[in-house]
């Protein structure tokens, strides 16, 4: 039987902000599709952002994110190797 391959959290946020309509690209909506806490889910866009993976942009009180090109190219590679490391 095969170990599982764990990846880290963030390769997993890069991948559905990268599926994820704009609209719907802030905190409260990722949190409830990654599972992660807000905390945590702040913690690692600040990291990424930092890493010049992500970028936010503030609209009122709501905070979008967006993938930077060097995040898209991510998520892109992301996509085609996750599969791979399911089976």
């Amino acid at each position: 039987m095969a170990k599982p391959i764990y990846l880290p959290k963030w390769t997993e946020l890069v991948m559905i902000l990268h599926s994820t309509p704009p609209e719907q690209r802030y905190c409260g909506k990722l949190h409830r599709r990654t599972g992660m806490t807000i905390r945590h889910l702040r913690n690692l866009m600040s990291d990424l952002e930092d890493m010049k993976i992500i970028e936010r942009e503030g609209k009122g009180k709501i905070k979008y994110i967006t993938l930077t090109e060097t995040g898209k190219q991510l998520a892109e590679l992301f996509l085609q190797v996750y599969p791979a490391l399911k089976r």
